[in-house]
């Protein structure tokens, strides 16, 4: 989905969650698991807003989004507090703190 050996997501009650602008283009597909999921992206430019059960597998309003935390303006106030899919993880990603940085792209 993303592309690259990270993503980074914060969960939220679908009730809680509002939109500011637009309305998101859903994706559907079926997981590993065999559950469904509704994969909803900006119908404009094509940006992932979140992943989150088909609504009707799920009693409304009981639904989480897990929603991509690209999009948030407090992107740097959410640290991360678990891995998930881990065992697919490639092997140099435990720690690049160390590598050279830029701080832009030139």
């Amino acid at each position: 989905m993303s592309g690259g050996p990270y993503r980074s997501i914060v969960q939220v009650q679908e009730s809680l969650f509002t939109l500011l602008k637009g309305a998101p283009k859903p994706y559907f597909k079926v997981g590993d698991s065999g559950n469904r999921r509704e994969l909803s992206f900006c119908a404009d430019c094509g940006s992932h807003v979140y992943a989150t059960s088909v609504v009707d597998d799920v009693p409304k309003g009981e639904r989480m989004l897990g929603i991509r935390t690209g999009l948030l303006a407090e992107v740097a106030q959410l640290p991360p507090q678990s891995q998930v899919w881990a065992q697919s993880k490639v092997p140099w990603a435990e720690n690049i703190s160390e590598l050279p940085s830029l701080d832009k792209q030139s």
